[in-house]
């Protein structure tokens, strides 16, 4: 997976490429380029939107040469009424009826500067955004790592194993992008300016309250509500995501799902709640989940996999409480108590779990066949 600053270059050379003449094949590759990670389309539009913004500080600068100390609150009101457009394709047909030659307007300027400067606009736009946002940037989270954020609104996250969010701040609103992985939000109230958490298809509006989202790997969406209450659904706009009147309300003790575009709400116990954030402690809590369900969790929090090699412990059932990334801790307390025997690669990049020989799962077989060996990812 590309890093941060990676992607951040790739959407740079697609701004520079744009700039110019596009081509229909050049708009296909740069539409599957985009649909690759939803990292992408949010590197690009981060670019796209800080680059524009130069266009508005040009507008807004003072003819006399003064310093205008309010010019960042007035830019931020100037991008909310002119939000950015959406990433979509051109008319090409259209285009193509209208090929009368002209001069080189401020656009071909514009691209003739971008190819010029190259990856510079990288830096550039970067620093810009920097300075125009009110809140943070990116923070990313390595596997098995945690980062608690504090916002300048007063808010706190707290960020898990293997995620990333996009934080932008402004005078109107607070919008803030989980491109993967799981986050629980802390916000602090204030009514001028909702808080918006957009992940892949969904969008989540609080005002001030406490909520955890989550993106699971087949891209359904999971909203806890721990304190107050959120609106959940899909976006009307993708540029500046907002909610229509009809989205789903969830209150507190309540879990919203949305699976591709239908959200279901559920009641739930305090104490599964609690089990379900116990990772903000480094802690992983199970009480009769499966061993599968088990596993999943505990690759999440590690580099080194666990494998279920053996069908006949599967849906067996397992409680405890465990340290994210104590895996060994883990697989000794299935050994000890659970009649699993655990097959360590030779190179140490995962262990397979199969039945004890001993337990009533098992048989006389010391190791099933490679054939039957799975990953329970």
């Amino acid at each position: 997976m590309p890093s941060a600053s990676e992607t951040t270059e790739l959407a740079a050379s697609w701004l520079i490429r744009l700039e110019g003449p596009a081509t229909p094949e050049l708009w296909e590759e740069f539409e599957t380029w985009l649909e690759e990670s939803p990292r992408h389309r949010a590197a690009f539009i981060r670019l796209r939107t800080a680059w524009n913004r130069a266009d508005i500080v040009k507008l807004l600068r003072p003819t006399d040469g003064t310093i205008d100390s309010d010019l960042l609150g007035r830019l931020d009101i100037a991008a909310e009424a002119q939000p950015p457009a959406p990433v979509l394709r051109p008319n090409f047909a259209r285009a193509r009826q209208q090929q009368t030659p002209k001069r080189a307007d401020t656009g071909s300027e514009r691209r003739r500067w971008l190819v010029a400067a190259g990856l510079g606009c990288v830096a550039i736009a970067g620093a810009l955004y920097g300075t125009l946002r009110t809140g943070g940037d990116d923070y990313e989270t390595e596997i098995g790592g945690r980062q608690q954020i504090a916002l300048s609104d007063g808010s706190h996250v707290d960020l898990n194993t293997d995620s990333e969010l996009v934080v932008r701040l402004t005078a109107t609103r607070r919008d803030l992008t989980l491109v993967r992985g799981e986050a629980l939000f802390r916000v602090a109230h204030d009514t001028q300016r909702p808080f918006y958490v957009i992940a892949g298809g969904t969008v989540v509006r609080a005002v001030g309250t406490e909520f955890s989202v989550r993106i699971h790997d087949d891209n359904r969406v999971e909203v806890l509500v721990t304190e107050g209450r959120v609106a959940v659904g899909d976006p009307v706009s993708t540029v500046r995501p907002t909610l229509p009147p009809s989205a789903s309300a969830v209150s507190a003790g309540e879990r919203a799902t949305d699976n591709r575009g239908h959200v279901s709400i559920s009641k739930m116990p305090t104490t599964d709640m609690q089990r379900k954030l116990a990772w903000t402690t480094g802690w992983l809590l199970f009480q009769g989940d499966s061993l599968d369900e088990v596993v999943n969790e505990f690759n999440r929090y590690n580099r080194r996999h666990l494998l279920i090699a053996d069908d006949a412990i599967t849906h067996k059932p397992l409680g405890g409480n465990f340290h994210t990334t104590e895996l060994d801790s883990f697989v000794d307390t299935l050994e000890h108590s659970f009649g699993v025997k655990a097959l360590r690669a030779p190179d140490g990049s995962a262990i397979r779990l199969i039945a004890s020989p001993d337990s009533p799962d098992g048989d006389s077989t010391p190791e099933p066949p490679e054939s039957r060996a799975r990953s329970t990812r």
